[in-house]
């Protein structure tokens, strides 16, 4: 795509996903938004500087495609990339867009912002006891919560509590307690069904929170 001049890769698999699963909604007006999205690279600011968690595939693809990325390693093959936010999409941004700032300063910004949204913070456990967190008007922060002390903080009062969580789209994060025996199978039943879905997919993987840290659960 070129825009006022620039040639911008564009990743329209997500894009097709969604027109692929949603067919009662006008592929147009899902394109036209798209395509407007892309105008952010050239207005990224620091109201709209997030972080979302990707995974080292993902980063693997970007780069064989030469996109820039703004990146740190999270835990396990999960990764953090720093993306501007809009309405309509979620761009990664160049360390050139946010002049006069290292990672250090994007990342104190993007926390920050993504904390914002933690009053927004919706725990569904309407299937107990599955527990499937997101974040309503901006379901894509939905697994950057995994990376937030305040997320874990708020589940119980019992700070020692350990968790398995699967994050296998890019806006829901499905977590069940350790102590449930059923925990493990149910997690990979699920993964299991969003996979068979092939729409927004993160990770195939079962991952652990335990004492502050993340981890793969071996398969």
């Amino acid at each position: 795509v070129n825009i006022n001049g620039e040639d911008i890769r564009a990743d329209i698999t997500n894009l097709f996903g969604y027109i692929s699963n949603y067919k009662n909604e006008k592929s147009t007006i899902q394109i036209d938004r798209y395509v407007s999205a892309l105008y952010i690279q050239f207005k990224v600011g620091i109201d709209n500087i997030v972080f979302v968690v990707r995974s080292d595939e993902y980063l693997d693809v970007s780069r064989a495609e030469n996109i820039e990325l703004v990146t740190e390693s999270l835990a396990a093959d999960l990764n953090i990339v720093f993306m501007a936010d809009d309405v309509n999409a979620m761009i990664p941004i160049r360390i050139d867009d946010m002049a006069g700032k290292d990672i250090i300063d994007i990342r104190k910004i993007a926390y920050k912002n993504v904390k914002k949204w933690l009053p927004k913070l919706v725990n569904d456990n309407s299937v107990y006891p599955i527990r499937l967190f997101y974040v309503e008007g901006n379901t894509m922060l939905s697994t950057s919560l995994i990376s937030l002390d305040e997320f874990w903080e708020s589940l119980s009062a019992d700070t020692s509590k350990k968790y398995y969580f699967a994050i296998p789209r890019r806006d829901q994060l499905f977590l069940l307690d350790k102590e449930n025996e059923d925990a493990l199978p149910t997690l990979r039943y699920l993964v299991e069904l969003t996979f068979k879905d092939n729409f927004n997919l993160l990770s195939s993987n079962i991952y652990s929170y335990e004492a502050g840290k993340i981890s793969m659960v071996p398969d």
